[in-house]
């Protein structure tokens, strides 16, 4: 160090110098977390083993649904890609926030417009802001707990909060388009089958009272009587 005093200060110098530009340079990171539990309950149904008839039994659990596995768009690992489908962060990036740059009540900017995008063809705009945003967020999940995390990291403390309620809202919205497209078929589904029922009601009934009066006596018959 004494023979090479002078590379030492210099050394120093620059590593100091260098950590103030970047101080200066680099902006700051505020970090905003948020997180939520999936509703995946499992509805499996088992029966108790050595019961007589298991199987003819497990059949038609089955095909009441009794033996059905946990619903995998209820999973928390569903949810996290959710969160990172092009769909939804193309959605985030178009969503508008109180412009963070400016003191101006109202003021609204779009989240791509914020990632000082230099490229002004709007799909190469939109293909970098998705690859930024992906930077700039992180999503975690675990099976045991259900739990999913969402990380996302802005030069402002507020739009990061907001990223993150937004991109929430976003999953919301999913699961209500997603409840209202089930409930749609399933009243579909039941409005088919109960008039499938109607038709074969009145076809039996039909065929009840045709047998009625072609046969007149037939409570003198056994055969007719097993027939009726």
């Amino acid at each position: 160090m004494v023979a090479r005093w002078k590379t030492v200060v210099l050394t120093v110098i620059a590593t100091g110098a260098l950590a103030v530009l970047a101080v200066i340079l680099i902006p700051p990171a505020y970090q905003a977390r948020a997180s939520f539990v999936t509703n995946s309950a499992s509805g499996s149904f088992k029966l108790p083993a050595g019961m007589s008839g298991a199987g003819a039994l497990g059949g038609i659990a089955s095909q009441l649904g009794l033996g059905a596995t946990a619903d995998p768009t209820e999973s928390p690992d569903f949810y996290a890609e959710l969160i990172k489908s092009r769909e939804l962060r193309t959605r985030l990036l178009t969503s508008r926030f109180p412009d963070p740059r400016t003191e101006v009540a109202g003021d609204s900017v779009r989240l791509l417009d914020l990632f000082r995008i230099r490229n002004k063809d709007p799909q190469r705009r939109v293909e970098i802001g998705l690859k930024l945003l992906d930077q700039a967020s992180n999503v975690s999940f675990f099976d045991k707990t259900n739990l999913v995390k969402l990380k996302v990291n802005t030069e402002w403390p507020a739009l990061s909060a907001q990223v993150a309620n937004r991109t929430l809202g976003l999953v919301s919205e999913f699961n209500r388009e997603q409840r209202t497209s089930r409930a749609r078929s399933n009243r579909t589904f039941l409005e088919s089958r109960v008039r499938r029922a109607r038709t074969e009601l009145d076809d039996a009934e039909a065929r009840h009272r045709n047998f009625y009066d072609q046969n007149r006596s037939w409570k003198t018959s056994p055969a007719l009587v097993f027939r009726e």
